[in-house]
């Protein structure tokens, strides 16, 4: 009762996998040509652009000189890359 007519036998049609992946490839290669020319912009994105938080004033000039330093150094610790903790060696066990 249920005939494949010639649209849906080409929509079913093996494909090789090399074949597949050259598409796949062409088609990641397209998106972000298209994705480019919907910003406008050329520069490349790499992800939300989060608001600065704001600043707010203590009413004393003390504690926002305190305040921007403390936020200053947060920037700093932020942008700093991780160290790796130094791992002791451990000496095999002895056997008596």
């Amino acid at each position: 009762e249920h005939k494949l007519t010639s649209d849906q036998a080409s929509a079913f049609r093996f494909l090789p996998r090399s074949s597949h992946l050259e598409i796949r490839k062409r088609r990641m290669e397209e998106a972000p040509e298209q994705s480019a020319s919907v910003s406008g912009g050329t520069e490349t994105l790499i992800g939300p652009m989060l608001p600065e938080p704001p600043k707010l004033d203590m009413n004393d000039d003390s504690l926002n000189t305190t305040a921007s330093l403390i936020r200053n150094t947060m920037k700093q610790v932020g942008s700093a890359p991780g160290f790796k903790a130094v791992e002791k060696k451990t000496k095999p066990r002895r056997r008596i």
